[in-house]
């Protein structure tokens, strides 16, 4: 599937606790009809103690979260008036009440959000991810296809190839990074173990993988109680591209049911020969 994605990033919003910016506090009081000499002057190291002790600091976090929310809804709106099908995605995972509007925002359409997330960034790949991490956000309200992130400065190439179909099994994919730390150029960082092609074959081989028949049918078998007594007839066989396949002969009396398995809108031709 060729995705194509707005990536927001959040990385420079720090903490919970709400923004006392110098635009933001007196547009606060200026909504509530306070204007002119009448506007508070506090510095914005005091704002936050100050708000406490005028019981406003709940009212001023309700007015930041709207705001933020009217934004990422019209950055929403905006993105999906161009093109219905385009994909945005968020980096980190949402942590704070900002990402977490954020989130709120780009997830509630039609079209779900991607969350490039972290929680197996550093090592622990498909163990440190949540069981079920989509409907844990779909139990938030937010609608996502979860991505798990590896840093190639903390797997190495051979590390990729077993843990990148491991996490497919648990989400939506993966995504990696840097990925210009593979281009040959100077790069920040140094890749865990390996060069750089063979991370390109690493990730090949767990893309071959992942995209081969034998994992496909696990999934259905998962989910189809009538596919789960089916045998495999060409378990090497991929989901993508020109690959002609001759399958192994099949002995039947009766009916026999084939099942085969492609990409959307992809063109599959099945020759069926009857030996006696």
């Amino acid at each position: 599937m060729n995705l194509t994605a707005a990536v927001v990033r959040a990385t420079k919003i720090a903490g919970s606790a709400p923004a006392f910016v110098t635009t933001a506090f007196p547009v606060f009081f200026l909504k509530r009809g306070v204007s002119g000499p009448s506007l508070p002057a506090v510095e914005k190291a005091d704002r936050a103690q100050w708000l406490k002790k005028k019981n406003l600091i709940n009212a001023y976090s309700t007015f930041l979260k709207k705001d933020v929310k009217t934004l990422a809804n019209n950055f929403e709106r905006d993105i999906h008036k161009i093109n219905p099908e385009f994909f945005i995605g968020m980096y980190p995972t949402p942590r704070n009440w900002v990402t977490k509007e954020m989130a709120y925002s780009f997830g509630s359409g039609k079209m779900p959000m991607i969350m490039f997330a972290t929680d197996g960034y550093e090592g622990g790949a498909e163990w440190r991810i949540p069981d079920e991490p989509e409907k844990l956000y779909e139990d938030l309200g937010i609608s996502c296809l979860y991505a798990g992130g590896f840093l190639f400065g903390f797997y190495g190439c051979e590390s990729l190839m077993v843990h990148l179909p491991a996490v497919c099994q648990k989400c939506s994919g993966y995504w990696l990074y840097r990925m210009p730390m593979l281009w040959g150029g100077p790069r920040a960082g140094n890749l865990a173990e390996g060069t750089e092609d063979e991370y390109w074959q690493s990730i090949k081989n767990a893309n071959d993988y992942i995209d081969s028949a034998s994992v496909v049918v696990e999934d259905l078998r998962k989910t189809h109680i009538a596919v789960q007594k089916w045998r495999l007839l060409d378990p090497n066989a991929l989901l993508y591209g020109s690959h002609p396949r001759e399958l192994p002969k099949v002995h039947f009396r009766g009916r026999q049911d084939f099942l085969i398995y492609g990409r959307e809108n992809s063109k599959v031709t099945a020759i069926v020969r009857f030996y006696r």
